[in-house]
């Protein structure tokens, strides 16, 4: 993590808790082990110390899918691709395959499509709270 970016993270949070719980509902014990809400809020902000999360099996496209949705939602947009690849390395995750999947379309799976209907609902649900 670069020291801009772990400065920043001191002072504010990059994305909305709100979103982070209702995003959280969908992806928990789903894409990855079950973790604390309060943890995942502290991983995608960046927060020090990090959590550890364990993703589950063949899900690392969902989550590059994920973490493409919650980077659209990050305040200080000048903090994106830092942010994308910190947490990308999180979930032990390659940029290649993060650009290869990041996206969920038409020609996707029935299960992918919800699962993006799913999360762009967290977002919006969390939006609103925010």
């Amino acid at each position: 993590m670069t020291r801009l970016l772990k400065e920043t993270t001191k002072e504010l949070d990059l994305i909305d808790s709100a979103i982070c719980t209702f995003v959280w509902r969908v992806c928990n014990n789903v894409l990855f082990h079950e973790i604390r809400c309060t943890d995942f809020i502290l991983l995608m902000n960046l927060r020090e110390p990090i959590p550890q999360i364990k993703k589950r099996n063949r899900e690392d496209g969902r989550i590059c899918y994920m973490i493409c949705e919650l980077s659209k939602h990050i305040y200080r947009k000048s903090l994106t691709e830092h942010w994308i690849n910190t947490i990308l390395e999180k979930f032990n995750i390659g940029r290649d395959t993060y650009d290869h999947h990041h996206y969920i379309n038409s020609n996707s799976s029935k299960a992918n499509i919800e699962f993006a209907s799913d999360i762009q609902t967290a977002i919006k649900n969390g939006l609103n709270q925010g």
